[in-house]
């Protein structure tokens, strides 16, 4: 499901970008990004990284605050994106032998 926060950063971002005269190539080569990068962005379908937010307002020569004007949080961002292509995460064993085992374990010598 699209976050109508993201939905509306995105139409912001566009708004901006149409009043400085720039097409999504410019700003995406301006930016460093990808231009289906800043489709997405513009349609709320892909989630803008502060950095990248940052890039957008200096190439639209606006302040970062301005993608965010009128833009209400959207309860839908508090449950949790599901992870995609998750692997299961194993343990780190931590030898039981105490401090002195891993110093011993740091300083010894591979044959």
């Amino acid at each position: 499901m699209q976050s109508k926060f993201y939905v509306d950063v995105g139409t912001r971002i566009r708004e901006a970008r149409e009043r400085s005269g720039l097409n999504q190539r410019e700003v995406a080569d301006a930016c460093g990004i990808n231009r289906l990068s800043i489709g997405r962005i513009e349609k709320g379908k892909k989630n803008a990284s502060l950095m990248t937010i940052g890039r957008l307002a200096l190439a639209l020569k606006v302040p970062p605050a301005e993608f965010f004007i009128g833009v209400e949080p959207d309860t839908a961002l508090l449950v949790p994106a599901p992870r995609v292509n998750a692997r299961p995460r194993a343990k780190a064993e931590i030898p039981k032998t105490g401090k002195a085992g891993l110093r011993k374990s740091a300083t010894s010598k591979v044959p």
